[in-house]
């Protein structure tokens, strides 16, 4: 967790926990559900708050991003001391590789962030068939034998 009193700021993240169906975890398959927990917590009276997710690979390009409000979840309030969890489940469907899972507690409405926490946790995906590039596309190859200049069989 992360040491989130020094920071001063009126809401913040104390903490991201990635896990799968058997608790806190790093490593993924490729297609597994993941859940990711965003601790937030308040110093003051804050209002219309949303918690934004993303994940990224190791070269910073953002592979995936969503917010509890993008996806019909009510923004929040949280008073002085308060702390609420927000969750969010994922279908990993990506390449085998390293990413990392970043955080921000937002204001939509008048544009603020209260905090970002852009390597909050780091995931690793294995993929049990070989592909490159980020998303997997769980791919199926098949070589059908014909004569030259006869059409193909399509899948």
């Amino acid at each position: 967790p992360r040491h989130a009193v020094a920071l001063g700021r009126e809401a913040f993240i104390t903490d991201v926990i990635v896990r799968g169906s058997d608790g806190p975890r790093f490593h993924f398959q490729s297609g597994e559900k993941c859940y990711i927990d965003v601790v937030v917590s308040s110093h003051g009276l804050c209002e219309r708050l949303a918690v934004v997710i993303g994940i990224t690979t190791r070269e910073a390009i953002m592979v995936f991003n969503t917010s509890t409000v993008r996806l019909g979840v009510d923004s929040f309030s949280l008073r002085d001391g308060q702390k609420v969890v927000c969750r969010f489940a994922l279908d990993l469907h990506l390449a085998g590789g390293t990413y990392y899972v970043a955080a921000t507690v937002r204001r939509y409405d008048i544009g603020k962030n209260y905090d970002e926490w852009p390597s909050a946790q780091t995931l690793v995906v294995s993929a049990d068939r070989d592909s490159k590039g980020i998303a997997n596309l769980y791919p199926v190859a098949s070589v059908e034998a014909g004569d030259a200049g006869q059409p193909q069989p399509q899948p």
